[in-house]
């Protein structure tokens, strides 16, 4: 038995600079053969859009113009090469699956309706309900993917909230599964015996200011400054001298800019000991889709301020103690939770213990993962 995977994030000579997700979901199961289709997209018509034989499958560019201007007609066209490609290899498949919903899936819905097989879709927060907002017109299309998707898989709680608010006539109480990235902690690290340094940390690169909302963040510690001006915030991550210097000038306009560091890069093997010293994580990003950073903080007993609707969200429902969330925009809401987590730290500190006592990192192990991906497939291709 055989699975088409359909992904414009999959790592490999077309995307030097992809995350792993993806991979790593497809790699953890051995069961069925996998084929990837990877792609990506090109504005540029001289464009090299030769189909390329690689050791996972394929992979190809598609013209796509931006703004998403004339996706669906685009990625229709992309599938009848892709499924050209396939037959003049003769390479047969089972079932599909599409990474995300609103580039992939048109592919995938096309695919299987010509060939009569079942496919699943993986919703991947940003970047599907960014399109899904904007290109409101598209909504019937993308209403009759998810109404024809076996399974609609997603990576966190907050997505599916979000998606049944744009698609109330979708089952999603039978179709809906929580398929998490994979994200392995480094390592086991001690989480006791270690001296509080009095500050938050926040670890991101630094190019991503924006996306990370370190400006809020650096106002909200400028703010908890008027009742705690002790505590202090350290800001790791690699980046260029320019962002650099757009982020001191954040920290200049301060009260208190000697309570402010900005350390640079540190190395993950180094960051998960040093991270039980700090009060806690705040990184109330938005968008963002997920984040190994808030895993590897919580693996090292630190509690996370992070943002509602966004990354990690809805995961920690029934270990409130384990964090703050906070509406992203809300320089006070930021702040307050700063505050709630300084003056309850051994309270939170011993809840993130407790969390990690009762396992609950191991929902994002490769074991638990493939196991859930696994259950999928099977009942599928059965």
């Amino acid at each position: 038995m055989s699975i088409l995977h359909l992904s414009f994030d999959y790592p490999g000579f077309l995307h030097k600079d992809k995350t792993k997700a993806v991979k790593n979901l497809i790699d953890a199961q051995n069961e069925f053969d996998n084929l990837v289709f990877s792609m990506k997209r090109s504005a540029n018509p001289f464009s090299d859009y030769r189909v390329v034989k690689t050791d996972y499958g394929f992979g190809m560019r598609v013209f796509g113009l931006p703004f998403g201007i004339f996706l669906t007609p685009c990625m229709r066209f992309a599938g009848r090469r892709i499924l050209k490609t396939l037959r003049n290899n003769s390479v047969d498949f089972d079932m599909i699956h599409a990474h995300k919903l609103t580039f992939e899936g048109i592919i995938a819905f096309s695919l299987a309706e010509r060939l009569g097989i079942p496919y699943i879709v993986t919703i991947r927060g940003d970047s599907d309900l960014k399109v899904i907002r904007a290109k409101w017109w598209a909504r019937p299309l993308y209403g009759k993917i998810l109404g024809g998707a076996s399974k609609i898989l997603f990576l966190t709680p907050w997505t599916r909230y979000q998606l049944e608010h744009y698609f109330p006539a979708i089952p999603f109480q039978e179709k809906a599964v929580l398929i998490p990235n994979i994200i392995e902690p480094s390592r086991q690290v001690s989480t006791t015996g270690h001296t509080k340094n009095n500050k938050f940390v926040s670890v991101f690169k630094l190019d991503s200011y924006k996306r990370k909302n370190i400006k809020r963040v650096i106002k909200a510690m400028d703010a908890l400054h008027a009742s705690i001006p002790s505590v202090g915030l350290d800001i790791i991550g690699p980046g260029t001298e320019k962002s650099k210097k757009v982020i001191q000038k954040y920290i200049d306009s301060c009260k208190y800019p000697s309570r402010f560091n900005l350390l640079g890069s540190v190395p993950n093997e180094q960051l998960v000991h040093v991270y039980p010293k700090y009060l806690g994580l705040v990184l109330p990003s938005n968008p963002e889709t997920f984040g190994l950073v808030f895993i590897e903080a919580l693996n090292s007993g630190l509690p996370i301020i992070y943002a509602k609707n966004a990354g990690v969200d809805g995961f920690f429902e029934e270990y409130r103690k384990v964090g703050v969330k906070v509406d992203s925009r809300s320089v006070k809401e930021i702040s307050d939770a700063l505050k709630q987590v300084y003056e309850n730290n051994e309270a939170y500190t011993a809840s993130v213990q407790h969390f990690k006592d009762e396992g609950k990192l191991d929902a994002f192990s490769r074991k638990r993962v493939t196991e859930d991906y696994l259950g999928i497939l099977r009942a599928l291709l059965a």
